[in-house]
């Protein structure tokens, strides 16, 4: 064989294998223009690849599905998939009606569903289990200089995330609580996150632009009729890392760590038994003022308590 029918075949091999390495190219128009729309509005929590890796994603308290390996959790459809980005599904995926057209609200769907193995869609068959009350995500998009959607009812431990998708900054903070810390200066694609710990009504607005308004009403944690807020421990951290509680009412303290702490409390006076993974334990703050908890297991782990 010559040298250069030799050089010949392996342009050609590389080029075989540099085919068979790219991405295949999606089906028509419609998954085209749907790919543009996830990029731009659902990679954030789902990432760009549709893997479950957005930026977002990796802070919220149940991961992005993966659709890429993943099976859909609610349906085996087309239109299953329409119906989740267009309503949202129990808080955990936000609803995009107020966001997307509906030719945009088809299109990525389109592209989503046409992105799932199709042994993945055989397995979305299978009706979801039943699962247990969880803190939820609102997405609060900040477009054209208004807040979508203008009013969100919530709970305690859910979680707003503020996306700047706007061409100019914005600085959001809550109009009636003068100790919330603002998001300053949140420029274009920006996002923060602002975690629930208190039940009542919050107004948020823009410090830069006056009509920006929204209204979340935020009620007691699902199951606890008392209003008690629930901290996690995850990470070695507890979750979140401050919250605000009316006099006489609890925390209840779960660990959802693999490994046991040890919460305590010189200021609050307690000090619970050792938790195990998985367990959970109340505690009731009687007396006015900053608390500081602590796990004796690990230090690091802080925990400001205000009881008002």
């Amino acid at each position: 064989m010559s040298g250069r029918l030799a050089w010949r075949l392996v342009g050609v091999l590389a080029a075989l294998v540099l085919v068979c390495s790219v991405k295949p190219v999606l089906a028509g128009p419609a998954e085209q223009r749907g790919r543009a729309t996830f990029l731009d509005r659902c990679a954030l929590c789902h990432g760009e690849d549709a893997d479950g890796h957005g930026p977002v994603g990796a802070t919220l308290p149940l991961k992005p599905r993966n659709f890429r390996r993943e099976p859909l959790q609610w349906g085996n459809s087309l239109r299953s998939v329409v119906d989740t980005v267009k309503h949202g599904r129990q808080g955990v995926m936000p609803s995009f009606q107020e966001v997307l057209s509906p030719s945009e609200l088809a299109d990525v769907a389109a592209y989503v569903w046409s992105i799932i193995p199709a042994e993945q869609k055989k397995k979305s068959a299978q009706a979801p289990k039943p699962q247990a009350a969880q803190a939820r995500v609102f997405l609060i998009h900040q477009k054209n200089k208004l807040f979508t959607p203008t009013a969100v009812t919530a709970r305690v431990g859910d979680t707003l995330v503020f996306v700047n998708e706007d061409e100019v900054e914005h600085e959001v903070h809550a109009l009636d609580d003068t100790t919330s810390p603002p998001i300053q200066s949140q420029k274009p694609r920006q996002w923060d996150r602002v975690e629930l710990t208190t039940a009542g009504t919050l107004r948020f607005g823009c410090a830069i632009h006056p009509a920006m308004r929204l209204e979340v009403k935020v009620e007691p944690a699902a199951g606890r009729p008392d209003g008690a807020i629930e901290v996690r421990q995850k990470g070695q951290q507890f979750s979140p890392a401050e919250v605000t509680v009316p006099v006489g009412r609890s925390i209840t303290f779960v660990n959802d760590d693999d490994v046991a702490h040890s919460v305590f409390s010189k200021e609050g006076g307690f000090e619970l038994p050792v938790q195990r993974p998985g367990e959970r334990a109340p505690v009731t703050f009687d007396t006015p003022g900053t608390v500081e908890v602590r796990c004796a297991i690990h230090p690091g782990m802080k925990l400001k308590v205000k009881v008002k």
